[in-house]
């Protein structure tokens, strides 16, 4: 009978924890919000040529977003580019060494019957050497030219930006022909695939909540639904003056149907 008042006693200790947590979150505060904000600006200075997105754009990861006046380096860096693929100084000294390589080959056994003087051995065998040296000189030009090419395609690269996430455009200033500085931003994109929601639970909820746990969230109204968030952040810091403590999570939002912003009510799944 004891064992038995027992596993009752664990049975209803789980119900009793849920329900005082759903006591505890019905009066949570809870907000929806883009779960980054990037403020995107050119690593270098100059006169915005394009911008490619406008306020409310998607945007997607790796996707270029505003591109600087750069003809110049791209000029640079095409000139770079065809010397670094050009093999013609390198044929060219190939060709001298094949035909120093022959002279000298005619000369030696000349030079061993007496019929050349040493002399002209010396100066086919210098010829030679010279031509050797000239083909490693030319390849090494061409190896340099490539880290040449290199250089200035970063430095016309970084007359770009790109944005590293999946997002929306929130703010678009300065405009083009305007002037960029890396130090103040050009696009400003909030990532909301996925969402954070942040939610501010009293201390009594401090033990019955961890990461991992999900919830149901859900935004207000007239977006509404119901959402499924997982928790990724327990703040191990409480508020002495409030009592309160932030729970972090992320909401997938896979369509996007959710926008940032939103007020929300939570209730953590068991």
């Amino acid at each position: 009978m004891t064992k038995l008042l027992f596993a009752l006693l664990l049975l209803a200790m789980p119900a009793r924890a849920n329900e005082r947590l759903d006591a505890l979150t019905a009066r949570a505060s809870c907000l929806v919000e883009a779960n980054r904000i990037i403020k995107l600006s050119v690593p270098t200075q100059g006169i915005i040529s394009r911008v490619h997105f406008r306020r409310g754009d998607r945007v997607r990861a790796g996707a270029l977003a505003v591109e600087l006046e750069s003809e110049v380096e791209r000029a640079m860096y095409e000139a770079a580019r065809q010397r670094a693929e050009s093999t013609a100084t390198i044929n060219a000294r190939r060709a001298e060494l094949v035909n120093a390589s022959n002279k000298l080959a005619r000369i030696r056994p000349l030079a061993a019957q007496a019929v050349s003087s040493r002399q002209q051995l010396d100066d086919a065998q210098s010829a030679y050497d010279q031509a050797v040296a000239g083909v490693e000189l030319a390849q090494l030009e061409q190896r340099l030219a490539v880290f040449e090419a290199q250089r200035l395609h970063a430095t016309y690269l970084r007359r770009q930006a790109s944005s590293p996430v999946d997002g929306v455009v929130t703010k678009v200033d300065p405009h083009p022909g305007e002037y960029a500085d890396p130090s103040a931003p050009v696009l400003t994109i909030a990532e909301i695939r996925p969402l954070r929601v942040e939610v501010y639970l009293p201390l009594e909820a401090y033990p019955l909540v961890r990461a991992g746990m999900r919830a149901e969230i859900r935004p207000q109204e007239p977006i509404g639904a119901v959402h499924v968030a997982e928790v990724v952040t327990r703040d191990p810091l409480i508020d002495s003056a409030s009592g309160l403590f932030q729970l972090l999570l992320l909401l997938p939002n896979a369509d996007e149907s959710v926008p940032s912003g939103l007020r929300c009510g939570i209730r953590f799944l068991d």
